[in-house]
């Protein structure tokens, strides 16, 4: 099957999306797929096979997002002389309606998975902050077109990916009537290798302390750092100076939380690293005893299982993209957003070795079952589904709308 990859995001921008597009790639071709990557150009980019990239203009905003040309005829040059058997986009706007385009005009079905929870992520549109500067509130208008723009979107596709059962069922009450499946990023070989020396390093750098936590997240309003940053205040004043935290990523609010950090009386405590190479993280994770997440936007939570896959335990917010990976008292624990609640938390995960033991072996337990070649396996699976869907007569596809309404967790 020759496939096309459409994204907004892709190496060298370091988050979410481009990993998913990388580790899903490499999986389906080790399966002996065809899978071309159309993405933007981005600065620093390194040539790679597979990857062609289009012109493109970066936005002002310096967050990783680049403008593709829809005047370079580059990628409709590619699709010409590929002849591309099915489009899979991961965005619903810029690259994405490029995929739609040459979809429909070329009559071969449409992939689109939902990564993230846009509606969260308004405030970097810069009509919609100008309008909470000027009226001092949200404005749900916003948050209605944006939804509708999706649904709109994902309604005109052959098939939604879902991350996580939460997100699927989500989105079905979003009256999408395109059939929903299930589709998570899986996890590399390298999410369950580290290498032991860097490990020691790391570990040795913080040896003065007890604990050594960590988190792995752009330093942004949407990840919630600020709270994590108080639970972590209220963990020293119950337990005293014993921790240190990595707070491994980089992101516009940075220095803002670096004062905050202090002005908690915890600036000795909390490290910024800014961010670590990919390859690297695993090691991190290895060297650390307690991975924390406060974020309440994400739809799948990556880095949970990249923790989890190096044994590592998690206390999160229980928030889309925790609950369907954190289970209490198995691999961690999750809890609402009561900073003296986390903190219990990280101390009933971290005072009793035998129930660490058994939490660090849930982890590892649950990553395990979430690799990339699984997952490609997956998508395979309901590409084959969605041919079969999209060249039935009237009568099955009719059928075949019917079916997408069973619950997306019995997939």
């Amino acid at each position: 099957m020759k496939i096309a990859m459409l994204t907004n995001n892709y190496k060298p921008i370091v988050g979410g999306v481009p990993v998913s597009v990388e580790r899903l790639s490499a999986a389906l071709r080790r399966r002996g797929h065809d899978v071309t990557i159309f993405a933007p150009h981005m600065a620093g980019e390194n040539p790679e096979e597979g990857v062609v990239r289009l012109r493109s203009r970066k936005l002002p905003s310096g967050y990783g997002v680049a403008l593709p040309d829809p005047f370079d005829k580059t990628i409709d040059r590619n699709f010409n002389a590929t002849g591309f058997d099915m489009v899979h986009v991961h965005h619903p706007f810029l690259m994405g309606k490029i995929g739609l385009r040459l979809a429909k005009e070329r009559d071969i079905p449409i992939a689109f998975t939902y990564h993230t929870r846009y509606e969260c992520y308004l405030h970097y549109f810069p009509p919609y902050a100008l309008g909470k500067k000027l009226y001092g509130k949200d404005m749900a208008w916003a948050q209605k077109m944006m939804a509708a723009h999706n649904r709109c979107f994902m309604n005109a596709c052959d098939m939604v990916f879902a991350p996580t059962p939460l997100i699927g069922s989500y989105l079905l009450a979003q009256q999408i009537t395109t059939p929903v499946r299930l589709l998570s990023t899986g996890l590399g070989d390298e999410s369950f290798a580290w290498d032991e020396r860097l490990t020691a390093q790391v570990r040795a750098k913080h040896e003065r302390k007890k604990y050594l936590f960590c988190s792995v997240s752009r330093l942004a309003k949407e990840k919630n750092i600020s709270f994590l940053l108080q639970a972590l205040a209220c963990f020293k004043e119950i337990h005293g100076d014993c921790f240190q935290m990595l707070m491994i990523g980089d992101g516009p609010n940075k220095s803002e939380l670096e004062r905050e950090a202090f002005s908690l009386g915890i600036g000795d405590n909390v490290i910024f690293t800014g961010n670590i190479p990919h390859a690297d993280l695993s090691s991190y994770y290895r060297a650390c005893d307690l991975f924390l997440f406060a974020s309440q936007t994400e739809t799948q939570g990556l880095v949970l299982q990249e923790a989890m896959a190096a044994t590592l335990p998690v206390v999160a917010i229980k928030a889309s993209g925790v609950c369907d990976i954190v289970r209490n008292g198995e691999n961690g624990y999750m809890t609402v957003m009561d900073k003296s609640a986390f903190a219990r938390a990280m101390e009933n995960t971290l005072l009793h070795l035998r129930q660490y033991k058994r939490l660090s072996a849930g982890a590892y337990e649950t990553a395990f079952h979430n690799t990339d070649d699984q997952m490609a396996e997956q998508a395979e699976t309901s590409y084959i589904q969605m041919f079969g869907e999209r060249h039935a007569d009237i009568a099955k596809q009719s059928a075949a709308k019917i079916t997408q309404s069973i619950p997306v967790q019995n997939y």
